[in-house]
Protein backbone atom coordinates (compact mmCIF):
# COMPACT_ATOMS: atom_id res chain seq x y z
CA UNK A 1 0.00 0.00 0.00
CA UNK A 2 1.23 3.76 -1.09
CA UNK A 3 1.36 6.23 1.93
CA UNK A 4 2.46 9.46 1.96
CA UNK A 5 5.64 8.06 4.90
CA UNK A 6 6.56 5.35 2.40
CA UNK A 7 6.12 7.55 -0.77
CA UNK A 8 8.85 9.90 0.81
CA UNK A 9 10.73 6.63 0.69
CA UNK A 10 10.59 5.68 -2.40
CA UNK A 11 11.01 9.02 -3.54
CA UNK A 12 14.39 9.15 -1.30
CA UNK A 13 15.46 5.48 -2.49
CA UNK A 14 15.66 7.27 -6.41
CA UNK A 15 18.80 9.69 -4.84
CA UNK A 16 20.92 6.90 -5.26
CA UNK A 17 21.22 5.27 -8.41
CA UNK A 18 20.05 9.10 -10.14
CA UNK A 19 23.50 10.30 -8.44
CA UNK A 20 25.19 7.30 -10.01
CA UNK A 21 23.71 7.68 -13.34
CA UNK A 22 24.81 11.09 -13.38
CA UNK A 23 28.39 10.89 -11.83
CA UNK A 24 29.20 8.36 -14.80
CA UNK A 25 27.36 10.36 -17.52
CA UNK A 26 29.40 13.70 -16.63
CA UNK A 27 32.82 12.30 -17.09
CA UNK A 28 35.16 9.99 -19.64
CA UNK A 29 34.78 6.60 -19.47
CA UNK A 30 38.07 6.10 -17.99
CA UNK A 31 37.39 8.23 -15.28
CA UNK A 32 33.99 6.23 -13.85
CA UNK A 33 35.20 4.24 -11.55
CA UNK A 34 36.66 7.84 -9.47
CA UNK A 35 33.48 9.59 -10.07
CA UNK A 36 31.53 7.00 -8.98
CA UNK A 37 33.51 6.75 -5.92
CA UNK A 38 33.04 10.47 -4.64
CA UNK A 39 29.19 9.86 -5.53
CA UNK A 40 29.13 6.75 -3.10
CA UNK A 41 31.36 8.61 -0.51
CA UNK A 42 28.60 10.43 0.30
CA UNK A 43 26.79 7.21 1.41
CA UNK A 44 29.65 5.77 3.15
CA UNK A 45 30.34 9.30 5.20
CA UNK A 46 26.98 8.81 6.42
CA UNK A 47 27.99 6.26 8.16
CA UNK A 48 30.38 7.53 10.13
CA UNK A 49 29.33 10.82 10.34
CA UNK A 50 25.45 11.38 9.60
CA UNK A 51 24.35 8.88 12.38
CA UNK A 52 25.96 10.37 14.99
CA UNK A 53 25.20 13.80 14.23
CA UNK A 54 21.59 13.36 13.66
CA UNK A 55 21.90 11.58 17.07
CA UNK A 56 23.05 14.51 18.52
CA UNK A 57 20.91 16.82 16.60
CA UNK A 58 17.71 14.82 17.83
CA UNK A 59 18.99 14.82 21.37
CA UNK A 60 19.39 18.58 21.11
CA UNK A 61 16.26 20.01 19.00
CA UNK A 62 14.39 17.17 19.21
CA UNK A 63 12.88 14.96 16.04
CA UNK A 64 11.68 18.11 14.51
CA UNK A 65 14.79 19.55 14.98
CA UNK A 66 16.55 17.18 13.30
CA UNK A 67 14.18 16.55 10.46
CA UNK A 68 14.35 20.37 9.66
CA UNK A 69 17.86 20.31 9.26
CA UNK A 70 18.09 16.97 6.87
CA UNK A 71 15.71 19.44 4.82
CA UNK A 72 17.96 22.60 4.98
CA UNK A 73 20.88 20.33 3.79
CA UNK A 74 18.88 18.76 1.29
CA UNK A 75 17.79 22.11 -0.07
CA UNK A 76 21.76 22.87 0.02
CA UNK A 77 22.07 20.39 -2.30
CA UNK A 78 19.84 21.28 -4.58
CA UNK A 79 20.50 24.11 -5.25
CA UNK A 80 24.32 22.96 -5.59
CA UNK A 81 23.43 20.42 -8.22
CA UNK A 82 20.97 22.88 -10.12
CA UNK A 83 24.34 25.31 -10.07
CA UNK A 84 27.26 22.86 -10.88
CA UNK A 85 25.41 19.61 -13.06
CA UNK A 86 24.66 21.76 -16.39
CA UNK A 87 22.90 19.76 -19.27
CA UNK A 88 22.98 20.56 -22.58
CA UNK A 89 19.21 20.34 -22.99
CA UNK A 90 16.18 18.88 -21.06
CA UNK A 91 16.16 15.18 -21.58
CA UNK A 92 13.44 13.32 -23.18
CA UNK A 93 10.47 11.68 -21.67
CA UNK A 94 11.37 7.80 -20.88
CA UNK A 95 10.39 5.24 -22.72
CA UNK A 96 9.32 2.74 -20.52
CA UNK A 97 9.54 -0.44 -22.87
CA UNK A 98 12.67 0.50 -24.12
CA UNK A 99 13.57 0.55 -20.75
CA UNK A 100 12.38 -3.04 -19.55
CA UNK A 101 14.11 -4.30 -22.99
CA UNK A 102 17.35 -3.41 -21.36
CA UNK A 103 16.50 -4.63 -17.94
CA UNK A 104 15.51 -7.93 -18.98
CA UNK A 105 18.94 -9.01 -20.84
CA UNK A 106 20.50 -11.61 -19.17
CA UNK A 107 23.71 -10.21 -18.26
CA UNK A 108 22.26 -7.11 -17.00
CA UNK A 109 19.84 -9.25 -14.70
CA UNK A 110 22.81 -11.23 -13.95
CA UNK A 111 24.61 -7.75 -12.74
CA UNK A 112 21.83 -6.90 -11.13
CA UNK A 113 21.43 -10.05 -9.15
CA UNK A 114 25.06 -10.18 -8.35
CA UNK A 115 24.85 -6.57 -6.65
CA UNK A 116 21.50 -7.52 -4.65
CA UNK A 117 22.86 -10.82 -3.52
CA UNK A 118 26.40 -8.64 -2.87
CA UNK A 119 24.31 -6.23 -0.76
CA UNK A 120 21.99 -8.23 1.20
CA UNK A 121 25.50 -10.07 2.85
CA UNK A 122 27.29 -6.95 3.59
CA UNK A 123 23.77 -5.19 5.32
CA UNK A 124 22.88 -8.15 6.54
CA UNK A 125 26.14 -8.64 8.81
CA UNK A 126 25.33 -4.26 9.61
CA UNK A 127 21.99 -4.92 10.42
CA UNK A 128 23.35 -8.24 13.17
CA UNK A 129 26.79 -7.06 14.25
CA UNK A 130 25.54 -6.86 17.68
CA UNK A 131 24.28 -10.34 17.93
CA UNK A 132 27.11 -11.52 15.99
CA UNK A 133 29.78 -10.05 18.17
CA UNK A 134 28.34 -10.06 21.39
CA UNK A 135 27.09 -13.70 22.07
CA UNK A 136 29.49 -15.64 19.65
CA UNK A 137 32.92 -13.37 20.06
CA UNK A 138 32.32 -11.92 23.64
CA UNK A 139 32.13 -8.91 23.24
CA UNK A 140 31.24 -6.42 25.44
CA UNK A 141 28.51 -4.15 25.00
CA UNK A 142 30.06 -1.18 26.11
CA UNK A 143 32.34 -2.14 22.94
CA UNK A 144 29.69 -2.35 20.15
CA UNK A 145 29.88 1.28 19.83
CA UNK A 146 33.20 1.42 18.69
CA UNK A 147 33.10 -2.30 16.45
CA UNK A 148 30.17 0.36 14.18
CA UNK A 149 32.49 2.85 14.42
CA UNK A 150 35.64 0.49 12.65
CA UNK A 151 32.58 -0.71 10.48
CA UNK A 152 32.03 2.64 9.13
CA UNK A 153 36.01 4.08 8.92
CA UNK A 154 36.73 0.68 6.91
CA UNK A 155 33.70 1.23 4.53
CA UNK A 156 34.96 4.98 3.77
CA UNK A 157 38.79 3.64 3.02
CA UNK A 158 37.07 1.00 0.51
CA UNK A 159 35.13 3.64 -1.16
CA UNK A 160 38.46 5.66 -1.35
CA UNK A 161 40.23 3.22 -3.35
CA UNK A 162 37.33 1.06 -5.44
CA UNK A 163 37.71 4.25 -8.02
CA UNK A 164 40.92 4.23 -8.47
CA UNK A 165 41.15 0.65 -8.24
CA UNK A 166 38.97 0.11 -11.16
CA UNK A 167 40.08 2.56 -13.50
CA UNK A 168 43.41 1.24 -13.31
CA UNK A 169 42.88 -2.56 -12.93
CA UNK A 170 39.16 -2.75 -14.62
CA UNK A 171 36.44 -3.30 -12.93
CA UNK A 172 35.57 -6.96 -13.33
CA UNK A 173 38.90 -8.02 -11.25
CA UNK A 174 38.26 -5.63 -8.34
CA UNK A 175 34.91 -7.32 -8.10
CA UNK A 176 35.96 -10.42 -8.18
CA UNK A 177 38.14 -9.02 -5.14
CA UNK A 178 35.34 -7.91 -3.51
CA UNK A 179 33.77 -11.33 -3.44
CA UNK A 180 36.55 -12.83 -2.58
CA UNK A 181 37.34 -10.90 0.31
CA UNK A 182 33.68 -11.60 1.82
CA UNK A 183 33.99 -15.24 1.36
CA UNK A 184 37.54 -15.16 2.75
CA UNK A 185 36.39 -12.90 6.08
CA UNK A 186 33.05 -14.98 6.53
CA UNK A 187 35.31 -17.92 6.67
CA UNK A 188 37.41 -16.63 8.88
CA UNK A 189 34.36 -15.64 11.20
CA UNK A 190 32.97 -19.24 11.31
CA UNK A 191 36.66 -19.93 13.60
CA UNK A 192 36.95 -19.03 17.36
CA UNK A 193 38.07 -15.84 17.32
CA UNK A 194 39.07 -13.25 19.81
CA UNK A 195 36.17 -9.87 20.38
CA UNK A 196 38.97 -7.34 19.15
CA UNK A 197 40.10 -9.89 16.25
CA UNK A 198 36.07 -10.44 15.16
CA UNK A 199 35.27 -6.82 15.33
CA UNK A 200 38.38 -6.02 12.86
CA UNK A 201 37.15 -8.93 10.84
CA UNK A 202 33.56 -7.73 10.36
CA UNK A 203 34.62 -3.94 10.17
CA UNK A 204 36.61 -6.12 6.77
CA UNK A 205 33.29 -7.30 5.24
CA UNK A 206 32.51 -3.17 5.56
CA UNK A 207 35.68 -2.58 3.19
CA UNK A 208 34.93 -5.76 0.80
CA UNK A 209 31.48 -4.59 0.71
CA UNK A 210 32.20 -0.58 -0.78
CA UNK A 211 34.93 -2.13 -2.71
CA UNK A 212 32.16 -3.71 -4.88
CA UNK A 213 29.92 -0.57 -5.24
CA UNK A 214 31.69 1.50 -7.64
CA UNK A 215 33.38 -0.99 -9.81
CA UNK A 216 29.77 -2.38 -10.41
CA UNK A 217 28.49 0.25 -11.26
CA UNK A 218 30.83 0.92 -13.73
CA UNK A 219 30.36 -2.73 -15.27
CA UNK A 220 27.06 -1.72 -15.34
CA UNK A 221 27.45 1.03 -17.31
CA UNK A 222 29.50 -1.10 -20.14
CA UNK A 223 27.26 -3.49 -20.39
CA UNK A 224 24.54 -1.02 -21.73
CA UNK A 225 26.03 0.32 -24.92
CA UNK A 226 24.76 4.81 -24.93
CA UNK A 227 22.80 3.79 -28.43
CA UNK A 228 20.75 1.38 -26.57
CA UNK A 229 20.26 4.18 -23.37
CA UNK A 230 19.58 6.71 -26.43
CA UNK A 231 16.35 4.81 -27.37
CA UNK A 232 15.57 4.73 -23.68
CA UNK A 233 14.74 8.68 -23.71
CA UNK A 234 13.38 8.91 -27.42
Amino acid sequence: QITPTNTKELRGALVGPTSAAVGAAIVPQQQRGRALSAVFAGFTLSTVVGVPAATWLSLTLGWRGALACVGVLAIIAAIAVAITVLTANDPAPLQPRAFIGLLVRLRVMAALATSTMHLAAQFTIYALMAALLIDPFGLEPTQLPMAMLLFGVRSVLGNAVAGTLADRFGAPRIVLASFAGLAGIFGLLSLPLSPVTAAFAVAGCAASGTLFTAPQQVRLTALVPPRSMRLCWR
